[in-house]
């Protein structure tokens, strides 16, 4: 795995006596987002013998209290259960392939290639994906669903390994392979695909759904139950109302009140579709708080997932 060989070099880097902190190794992996993906990589003890007792948080505090008398042996001054005079210890001259840095500037890339207009005439078929994780192993499934009878048509399941972490905004590299896998061996390919994530709805407007439907060369849609980003432009009150969900003086998803729950569903437009066909296909299927085929999808996923791992 890329990450984690660049993220052992880094660490490896921290000389005795001086210490770094989650977000400046984060930064020299090209990206402060993955402060907390470094921070729990690190707690799983990548590799023996890596200095992990060197990274501490931005006040200073080491993850465990024994770490603390190894880097006062190493001669760094600690009191108060955290390393005195930070600034004066810390190590930043790291020699990085800054692996996000490039991925982001991909990721903007393809953004510019994303289409808003709709790919399709009529939809026929509707698919709903899916991926749940336990560690490193993850459990895909997809549901093709006839979108007028709403009769199952067509069901995939299928496990891996993930090759990259879980790291905000850059979701797609974990989750992509196996969302390719699962689609190449459908029988039915579905005139529109949902996918359990976001569309352009993104910081650099290219979600899961978005990347996935360029990869696909498919209509999809991004509902997720989390807003990551953006504010409401109103607040919906009844079911089937909805708000635009503004960032950068942009409407990039729609929250929807598609159930009695007091929360919202977040749409957005992933790839060939515009926001009203993503937006009225969504309520459309919102029989429950989430639309149908990803709801059916998502507990395909996890007792899949359930059932493997005991």
């Amino acid at each position: 795995m890329k990450f984690k060989k660049e993220l052992t070099a880094i660490v490896e880097q921290i000389p005795e006596g001086m210490v770094s902190t989650y977000g400046d190794i984060a930064r020299a992996i090209g990206d402060v987002v993955a402060s907390r993906t470094v921070y729990n990589l690190l707690q799983e003890k990548l590799d023996g013998g890596l200095p992990i007792h060197r990274v501490v948080t931005s006040r200073g505090e080491a993850a465990l209290s024994r770490y603390l008398q190894i880097l006062k042996e190493e001669g760094v001054p600690v009191g108060n259960r955290r390393v005195r005079n930070l600034r004066e210890h810390l190590f930043k001259d790291f020699k990085s392939n800054r692996i996000l840095t490039k991925l982001r500037k991909e990721q903007e890339k393809l953004a510019s290639k994303v289409s808003l207009e709709d790919g399709f005439e009529k939809v026929g078929t509707i698919g709903g994906m899916d991926v749940s994780y336990q560690n490193d192993s993850a459990y895909a499934a997809c549901v093709i669903m006839d979108i007028e009878e709403m009769k199952i048509v067509e069901e995939r399941r299928l496990s891996g390994k993930v090759s990259f972490p879980y790291v905000s905004t850059y979701f797609s590299y974990r989750e992509l392979p196996m969302i390719k896998k699962i689609y190449g061996r459908l029988k039915t390919k579905p005139d529109v695909l949902m996918i359990d994530g976001n569309g352009i709805l993104h910081p650099r407007k290219i979600g899961i759904a978005s990347h996935a439907g360029l990869e696909l060369k498919l209509p999809t849609i991004g509902v997720t139950k989390r807003l990551l980003l953006g504010k409401l432009g109103k607040t919906p009150e009844k079911i089937g109302d909805f708000a635009g969900i503004i960032h950068e003086g942009q409407v990039l998803g729609m929250a929807l009140k598609s159930s009695k729950s007091e929360n919202y569903v977040f749409v957005s437009p992933g790839h060939m579709i515009c926001m009203k066909s993503a937006l009225e296909l969504s309520k459309k299927l919102c029989f429950h708080r989430i639309p149908e085929p990803i709801r059916r999808a998502h507990r395909m996923a996890t007792e899949f997932r359930m059932k493997r791992t005991g």
